[in-house]
């Protein structure tokens, strides 16, 4: 729970199978913005027989509490069972076991299903495991503390493609302009508009500026590591300036917060707005 003013909250929260049937979990008070970890214990009335869960904040009816707060994320711990049946990949988080060990078996597994421990993300271990019939079995290690495993059955071959980098002289780079190969079109008369641009700065009506017109894409793989990210923007920039002096940064096209939840789309249509070029901090209009 996260506390949105510097005014005291009330929050009441309720759960139930639907809206219209909620029960009072508890009514809980805090300060300001501060944030608050809660953890209730729900029954099994609370889950409609449609597998759903209805959940509810609310504050009192007064003029003095406003809804000024927000719950930053919800998350439901419940009992799996070890049934792989039609499922092709699967998250199961294991108990702690003071032993220190713990003996699992996968009944109706994929012939090629393999487990992975992947309580560290930054050290995922393999788990050997047997089989017999449907059943994968594993002695699972380090469980002492609850551990998180992923089972699946299936194969990514990431596609490799070969990139040329390209050497920037940051002794000739005054004016630099960053924008995104979509804006690179034809438009209003020019074959592309961004280098037109820099045409013109290049010059005596434009200052004489020695230019430099890099893409986004091209940076993102050269100064970030293929991320799309500002970094790719900052790292750049730093290097122009360790090694050169420019004069002018002009960032063509706009950019996304995060908020936008622009990185969480999926093939998004054609009428999603797309992150041009990223900038590091919220625009502020003057």
């Amino acid at each position: 729970m996260v506390g949105r003013d510097a005014i005291p909250h009330t929050a009441i929260i309720s759960v139930g199978a639907n809206a219209g049937s909620l029960r009072v979990l508890d009514t809980y008070n805090f300060n300001g913005f501060t944030t608050e970890k809660l953890s209730y214990t729900l029954d099994w009335n609370d889950i409609g027989l449609d597998g759903k869960l209805t959940l509810r904040l609310a504050s009192p009816s007064a003029t003095n509490n406003r809804f000024q707060f927000s719950a930053s994320y919800i998350k439901v711990v419940f009992p799996q069972n070890f049934d792989a049946i039609g499922v092709s990949a699967k998250t199961i988080n294991l108990i702690a076991n003071p032993t220190n060990k713990s003996y699992l078996e996968l009944e109706n597994s994929a012939a090629n299903m393999r487990i992975w421990d992947v309580t560290d993300p930054t050290g995922i271990v393999a788990i050997g495991s047997t089989r017999t019939g449907s059943t994968l079995k594993a002695i699972v290690p380090n469980t002492q503390t609850a551990r998180s495993l992923f089972v699946f059955d299936s194969f990514l071959t990431p596609a490799i493609n070969a990139l040329s980098f390209r050497f920037y002289n940051p002794t000739q780079a005054e004016f630099v302009i960053i924008s995104h190969k979509s804006l690179m079109q034809a438009a209003s008369g020019y074959a592309n508009p961004v280098k037109a641009y820099a045409g013109f700065r290049a010059s005596a009506a434009g200052g004489s500026y020695d230019t430099l017109v890099v893409t986004t894409d091209q940076l993102y793989n050269q100064f970030n590591y293929g991320e799309t990210s500002p970094r790719a923007i900052y790292e750049f920039m730093k290097y122009l300036v360790g090694e050169g002096s420019p004069k002018y940064l002009f960032l063509i096209g706009k950019g996304r917060d995060v908020s936008s939840g622009f990185h969480r789309l999926i093939n998004p249509a054609p009428s999603v707005l797309k992150i041009l070029c990223p900038r590091l901090v919220r625009p502020v209009p003057t």
